[in-house]
């Protein structure tokens, strides 16, 4: 398969291309580029620049649903999904897309290289719109998401404002995380905050020792620490900086069933635990600022 980017592929001896008819048995195939490195195996999607999986000797590192469903344009479930220029419905028009108009359309791939230390480095790059504004956006801005991949998961993005004036941003990694058992997780990291609940019309609400999961779970935490811990087998670490949001999500037993690419009891194996600038600490770009942030995923033990 041919892409823009195959120079690329070319000269980083960690990669291959690929497709998700060829990965997944998806009827379309959607490009794919294939990490494979002393570390890790991972699968990244040129759509939304999402990385789909990281395999490492311990384990996996992120979940993505046997029923994801891998149509061009459309959110893929699993992985890290990038939310951007907003997270969750816009806040003034619920017709606009869900997550913003950054986690289905393609990014480009501008660097990949092979660390010394046999780690992946890749650079991706979102700058269709910024000279002229998306019809469903109307600043003009740029994103860049570098993954560095290996025993764990780094990953850097960078928010740029291209315009002439403020522009409003909320975003988030919305990462998927693999887990033993639903019924026995915690995440640790998260006490006394507050939180905006979505299963309570984003009542406000102080979290009381741990999170736990007891059917539908939406939650958006506000001024949070960097690091969270979900407790599970074996136990993960999710740490950040310039990130002042945690996103925890699961959607439960019936919202799950109805879900075409979640699909009954698939729920059981994941949590959504998402870092981001959302509600309370969302930004407000100047002209030509830009807002940087990191995520560390890895394993705790």
């Amino acid at each position: 398969m041919s892409t823009p980017f195959e120079p690329l592929i070319q000269s980083c001896p960690h990669l291959a291309l690929s497709d998700t008819a060829k990965c997944y048995g998806a009827s379309k195939g959607m490009p794919l580029v294939l990490v494979n490195n002393p570390h890790c195996r991972a699968v990244i999607a040129q759509q939304g620049a999402q990385l789909l999986e990281c395999e490492t000797a311990k384990g996996p590192l992120l979940w993505l649903s046997p029923q994801a469903i891998f149509n061009p344009g459309k959110a893929i479930r699993g992985g890290v999904p990038v939310c951007l220029p907003w997270f969750g419905p816009h806040s003034s028009d619920p017709e606009k897309p869900q997550h913003g108009i950054c986690r289905n359309q393609d990014w480009l791939l501008s660097a990949a290289n092979a660390l010394d230390d046999g780690r992946t480095e890749l650079v991706w790059c979102f700058d269709h719109y910024c000279e002229t504004a998306h019809p469903q956006f109307e600043f003009t801005f740029g994103a860049q998401l570098t993954m560095i991949l290996g025993a764990q998961i780094d990953l850097a993005l960078r928010i740029t404002n291209t315009d002439n004036t403020n522009m409003p941003v909320t975003w988030a990694l919305h990462s998927y995380h693999p887990v033993s058992d639903l019924s026995q997780v915690r995440i640790s990291g998260l006490e006394n905050c507050h939180y905006l609940d979505n299963t309570r019309d984003r009542a406000r609400t102080t979290q009381q020792g741990a999170v736990r999961f007891n059917g539908e779970l939406d939650r958006v935490y506000v001024s949070v620490p960097d690091e969270q811990i979900i407790e599970t087998q074996p136990r993960l670490a999710v740490q950040a900086s310039n990130s002042g949001s945690a996103i925890v999500w699961n959607p439960g037993t019936e919202l799950a069933a109805g879900m075409a690419d979640v699909g009954e009891d698939n729920h059981l194996g994941f949590v959504c635990l998402e870092r981001g600038d959302a509600a309370d600490n969302a930004l407000d770009l100047a002209p030509g600022d830009h807002h940087s942030a990191r995520v560390c995923i890895r394993f705790a033990d």
